[in-house]
């Protein structure tokens, strides 16, 4: 009997070891059958990738020889004398197919959103793969708009419009820092040069070179005129009124709402109300709200962040490049007109102006 238990046990280990042998070599084998096929979708991974890649960095040059060509749409790639264009073809890359689409940044037709998605197949896994990879564009080709002569200003003529409270920003660069006093940037109104302009808002250049703001019989002074960029701002909250210079309060007043309270009937960007006088600089960015901002959306304005539009009544990029009409970015589509010769001045690309503060 004890022979016979021995016996059965060695029968067992056997059979224990055989069936641990047979599923280690099903395991390899079953490995090594799939191996090819893991190696193969790795590759076409891979090779997905590298087209995606390839897209954005074509789409990047293109952006750099003439940012007008992404337009919004779906497109495909083609390279033709060493410079890469978009076609309206299916996008064929042998297995792959490759697509770059194109589309504004919350409707900023400065900033374009870039996909580029690539399809395939995988054949063992029996379905289609999609590949998308994302990047944003903006237009490096930065123009402002050279004014400050008499004959050479910015208008729109407006339906008036009453504020109880508003707020006007303006960016600047002055072409001259010893500029006449009574110089004029900004004005709220388009008058006849035998009116009186005590009534008026605007922003000019007082007898110690400060940009400053009038406002009737008021004078609050902004910031010294220096040779850099420089942001104005003034604010109405139908109680006071105040006054930004590189995104930092500078002065205040508290007036009643009669002296505040302002009637807007036409924008003037580099001139006076009375179109006499003039300030020579390059001009970008003029926006004007019926609303005070307050002094942190002022600050963060100045960094590079826009603040909640809530209030927008006008927004002139002055980034058009050429032409004598300036396009409205506000609800209210006010287009600007050149007076004079259009004097359009390629800039500096601008992230934020804070970072241009001594240009």
């Amino acid at each position: 009997m004890k022979f016979c238990n021995s016996a059965g046990q060695i029968i067992l280990e056997v059979l224990i070891s055989v069936a641990l042998f047979a599923l280690v070599a099903f395991s390899i084998a079953t490995v090594l059958r799939s191996a090819p096929e893991v190696l193969i979708n790795d590759i076409q991974k891979g090779r997905a990738l590298y087209l995606a890649r390839e897209a954005l960095e074509a789409v990047k040059a293109i952006a750099q020889d003439d940012f007008t060509q992404l337009q919004n749409g779906k497109y495909a790639l083609t390279a033709s004398e060493g410079k890469w264009m978009l076609t309206n073809d299916e996008g064929k890359e042998g297995e792959f197919y490759r697509q770059v689409y194109i589309q504004d940044y919350d409707k900023d037709k400065e900033i374009k959103k870039i996909s580029a998605k690539v399809k395939w197949s995988l054949p063992y896994f029996q379905k289609e793969n999609v590949l998308t990879l994302n990047l944003y564009l903006t237009n490096t080709n930065i123009f402002g708009l050279q004014l400050g002569s008499p004959n050479n200003y910015l208008i729109a003529n407006i339906v008036p419009w009453e504020a109880s409270s508003y707020t006007v920003v303006l960016w600047v660069k002055p072409l001259a820092t010893n500029q006449p006093e009574g110089s004029s940037l900004f004005a709220n109104q388009n008058v006849n040069q035998l009116q009186n302009l005590l009534g008026f808002l605007q922003i000019e250049i007082d007898a110690n070179s400060n940009y400053q703001v009038n406002l009737g019989n008021f004078s609050l002074t902004i910031g010294p005129i220096e040779n850099k960029w420089s942001q104005l701002a003034v604010t109405w909250d139908g109680a006071t009124l105040r006054t930004y210079y590189n995104g930092e309060e500078k002065s205040s007043q508290s007036l009643n709402k009669n002296d505040g309270d302002k009637s807007f009937s036409a924008y003037l960007v580099g001139t006076s109300a009375d179109k006499t006088k003039g300030f020579l600089g390059i001009y970008k960015n003029l926006m004007v709200f019926d609303r005070a901002l307050t002094s942190k959306e002022i600050r963060n304005l100045f960094s590079g962040d826009l603040p909640s539009l809530e209030g927008l009544r006008l927004y002139w990029k002055m980034n058009e490049g050429e032409g004598n009409l300036v396009q409205d970015f506000s609800p209210f589509d006010i287009a600007g007109e050149i007076i004079g010769q259009p004097l359009w001045r390629n800039i500096l690309e601008i992230k934020t102006w804070e970072e241009v503060a001594d240009f």
